[in-house]
């Protein structure tokens, strides 16, 4: 599995305030060879600044407030050559974003890594995806799908880890996807979690420890996608005596079908890669000129939400909600067949020992009878 780099710090942008305002005041913009300041204001008539800096240290366009801190959505170049376009507040990290760490060649691969989703007070928080897409060297950033490879994450984050979600890998041609928890070395790990193998056709379901599959079934498919066999495993090995019963070989069948029908049914790795080139080829062709932020304002915020169009995760656990609620359906119908079978036995129950207390109370009257007039003949 890729590992999560930690983004840059945001520098301070240092600049003669006193001056700029003076030329704000008195002309409505400030420009000098390099940067450029205008007035602006927000949804809630807040008065700001946009500018576009051109320093060594800083290459910013965005939006500033009166103390010339980020806000509101920018796009930020680090000194390292990352680059961040989303959301700021105060100075920090905010909402909605994109970050993307300047790429790397290994092995005559350009390895480039993402991250488009929700943050919170610098953190990646919430909602996101990463991706660490390598292409060959020369290639020009998201130009050949099929000449690319890549992992991504799609899910919960908590401070910058990964909580919940589906981690896919494509290499070339084969790929596997797992639906399931992570723990604080975001290593694949928890219970009632699915991982598909393209290569070998297998789903593993059930428990993950550092990565590894420790306990549960696999579902071994032939070409057509029909299952061919139900293993056992325990301690991370097959088990050769314990047998499966029928009833739960037909529910696991079942469950692990709509799993692999729910990966095969949308080309994620293909939409995950089409996310990524749109809001990178919007911010590389768009954001260029300080007039955006007046005229386009609208379509880079909408731009940098559209991460959540990256719906497999959601697809997954509408899956899961969906068994867990016919499966307690399934229990509260079987609980209340054993409940009015109980109460009906309870009423006949009641209903036979009314009529054997009758019956028994109407011989004994006989009874009394017959002796009476047995008496009164005598």
């Amino acid at each position: 599995m890729s590992k999560i780099t930690k983004p840059q710090s945001n520098d301070d942008i240092l600049f003669d305030k006193m001056k700029i305002y003076e030329s704000l005041e008195n002309n409505g913009i400030y420009k000098d060879d390099k940067n450029s300041f205008k007035y602006w204001t927000d949804a809630e008539d807040k008065v700001m600044y946009i500018a576009n800096i051109n320093e060594d240290d800083v290459n910013f366009l965005g939006v500033l407030n009166v103390d010339f801190e980020r806000e509101g959505y920018c796009k930020n170049v680090y000194k390292n050559g990352d680059i961040y376009l989303g959301y700021y507040s105060n100075n920090k990290r905010d909402k909605h974003g994109l970050y993307q760490f300047k790429s790397e060649i290994i092995d005559d691969e350009k390895l480039t890594e993402f991250y488009f989703g929700f943050w919170n007070n610098d953190l990646r928080d919430n909602h996101g995806v990463f991706l660490w897409l390598r292409e060959p060297e020369n290639n020009k950033m998201f130009s050949n799908f099929q000449e690319s490879n890549f992992d991504a994450y799609v899910g919960l984050v908590k401070d910058d880890n990964f909580l919940k979600g589906t981690y896919l890998s494509k290499e070339e041609d084969d790929y596997y996807v797992y639906h399931g928890t992570f723990n604080e070395n975001n290593e694949k790990e928890g219970e009632n979690c699915f991982l598909y193998s393209s290569s070998d056709e297998q789903i593993f379901f059930g428990k993950f420890e550092n990565d590894n599959f420790i306990e549960g079934v696999v579902a071994v498919y032939d070409k057509d996608g029909n299952v061919k066999d139900i293993l056992k495993y325990k301690d991370g090995k097959k088990i050769e005596e314990e047998k499966i019963d029928k009833k739960e070989i037909e529910k696991l069948a079942g469950i692990l079908f709509l799993f692999r029908n729910i990966i095969m049914n949308k080309d994620y790795f293909g939409l995950i890669y089409d996310a990524f080139k749109k809001i990178v080829d919007f911010r590389d062709t768009k954001m260029n000129r300080l007039e955006i932020l007046n005229t386009d304002y609208l379509a880079l915020m909408t731009n940098c939400f559209n991460y959540n169009k990256i719906t497999i995760y959601n697809d997954i656990e509408d899956f899961i909600d969906y068994d867990k609620k016919e499966e307690e359906e399934k229990e509260e119908n079987e609980e209340n067949e054993e409940n009015e079978e109980k109460e009906e036995k309870e009423e006949k129950d009641e209903k036979d020992e009314k009529d054997e207390k009758e019956e028994k109370e109407e011989k004994e009257e006989n009874e009394e009878k017959e002796e009476e007039e047995e008496e009164e003949e005598k």
